[in-house]
């Protein structure tokens, strides 16, 4: 599907609303900071340093979240900072644990216990005090590219 420009309105029989999807995704994804926007915007990060093509919405649920020519990348998100309020700063933690393929046809999960990328992508948003925090500043993340046989040969299953 393609990506959507911003400007499409709501809308009902009688006409348009006076909402945009603009409107709506600075309601839903404005919070950066929140694990599942921050994972989907490292994704973005690690696709547009590649050069891959983000004019095609991304796919949930696929084996892996990138593809570079005949590369498959996983991409990893953590950060010490989350969005809610904290006593102590959170530890780094990634899972890289082996999954199995989701079917769509089928509606269930298929295939081997295994993990499908070429290499892991692990991003982290490194800033430790929130009000310096901004998720768009590149000065605040840091990028580790491990290839997934050795990810395969320490950690196993």
């Amino acid at each position: 599907m393609d990506v959507m420009k911003g400007t499409e309105h709501f809308f009902t029989d009688a006409g348009e609303i006076d909402k945009t999807v603009t409107d709506f995704w600075a309601w839903y994804a404005s919070d950066l900071l929140s694990n599942i926007l921050r994972g989907a915007l490292s994704e973005f990060i690690v696709a547009t340093a590649l050069g891959i093509d983000t004019k095609k919405t991304r796919v949930d649920w696929e084996a892996y979240d990138l593809q570079y020519g005949e590369i498959r990348i996983e991409v990893k998100s953590s950060a010490y900072l989350q969005s809610w309020e904290q006593k102590f700063l959170s530890k780094l933690r990634f899972s890289i644990a082996p999954a199995l393929i989701y079917d769509w046809d089928k509606n269930t999960y298929a295939g081997d216990l295994i993990r499908r990328s070429d290499f892991y992508v692990f991003c982290v948003f490194t800033c430790l005090n929130r009000s310096e925090a901004n998720l768009l500043s590149m000065n605040q993340w840091q990028f580790y590219v491990l290839p997934t046989e050795v990810l395969n040969e320490k950690c196993g299953g």
